[in-house]
């Protein structure tokens, strides 16, 4: 997961650079800084990835989007088992 959570920052590092039109070291600390507000760095991110990286738009979605599935995957599956448990319907 950490692999994953440094592809998104690099991607809104590169986002930033092209969107602002700005230097490196400066961009680098305001992607720091943006670590702290998740949805802005993963706009940044979706922007890099498309734009910088030439990335599809449904590759940058799901690379911003990896945390969400990841919780739908954990916390869904037992929620579907326990639907369907038979402890449910016993009187």
């Amino acid at each position: 997961m950490l692999s994953i959570s440094a592809v998104v920052f690099f991607a809104g590092w590169d986002g930033i650079i092209i969107a602002f039109d700005m230097n490196k070291v400066i961009a680098f600390i305001i992607a720091l800084i943006l670590l702290e507000f998740p949805i802005i760095l993963a706009v940044a991110a979706l922007y890099g990835a498309v734009n910088a990286w030439e990335w599809p738009i449904w590759g940058a979605i799901l690379l911003v989007m990896w945390p969400l599935a990841f919780t739908i995957i954990v916390n869904g599956i037992p929620s579907v088992f326990s639907l369907f448990s038979l402890s449910r319907f016993k009187n």
